[in-house]
């Protein structure tokens, strides 16, 4: 955003939602997956959701599919609501949607099944780093289940690693004793994936407004 022109910055908000959509596409697809794989597991640890496992399986579809049909069909959903939005201050906001095609979001939903990808792979290297001796079959769906759990439970990223934590060890507390390991992961996944992120975007912001600063001088 810092290197849009001006009248432009705020476009990228709308642009930022549908890949946001795109990475929540990846989460439910494999998390309804894993909730599917690990069904017997989850369901001797968790009787009590017998009755509600089939109520969750098919919102999450319904879900998926609302979301597949806004997503690859934005620019329709755009363009149908065009005439309501014509007299709102905030309709520039969302045109930039109507040039994508279905060729170009699915290229995107590729690039966030990557990362996602990317995240599994992280877990299942720093799992086993921390002496989690779980196969990695049984790594992929259980985080997947992790993934959507922590995409369906508000939190802010304070907090988010304590969440993390408890959400892993319950789940992958089913497969392994090792408590430590299952914790120190949950810490090293997120201090990679969201701290030291935030300290090297913190630095590059001040150097930005520094120079920007001294231009100005």
């Amino acid at each position: 955003m810092l290197y849009q022109p001006e009248g432009g910055r705020l476009k990228t908000i709308s642009l930022a939602i549908v890949g946001s959509i795109a990475q929540l596409l990846a989460t439910l697809l494999w998390g309804i997956a894993g909730l599917i794989i690990l069904r017997k597991e989850l369901l001797q640890a968790y009787p009590q959701f017998v009755i509600w496992y089939q109520f969750i399986i098919y919102g999450l579809l319904f879900i998926l599919l609302a979301l597949i049909v806004f997503y690859f069909y934005v620019s329709s959903v755009i363009s149908f609501f065009r005439p309501w939005l014509r007299n709102h201050h905030f309709l520039y906001l969302v045109e930039a949607l109507q040039n994508f095609n279905v060729s170009f979001l699915a290229k995107l939903f590729f690039l966030s099944s990557l990362r996602y990808g990317v995240f599994l792979l992280q877990y299942i290297v720093v799992f086993y780093f921390f002496g989690v001796q779980v196969a990695a079959a049984v790594i992929v769906p259980v985080m997947s289940v992790v993934f959507l759990a922590l995409a369906v439970i508000p939190s802010i990223a304070l907090i988010e690693v304590g969440l993390r934590g408890e959400v892993s060890l319950r789940l992958m507390g089913l497969f392994s004793m090792n408590s430590l390991g299952i914790g120190l992961t949950s810490v090293t996944i997120w201090f990679i994936n969201l701290i030291l992120p935030a300290i090297i975007g913190t630095l590059f912001l001040w150097n930005i407004k520094l120079l920007s600063k001294n231009e100005k001088n």
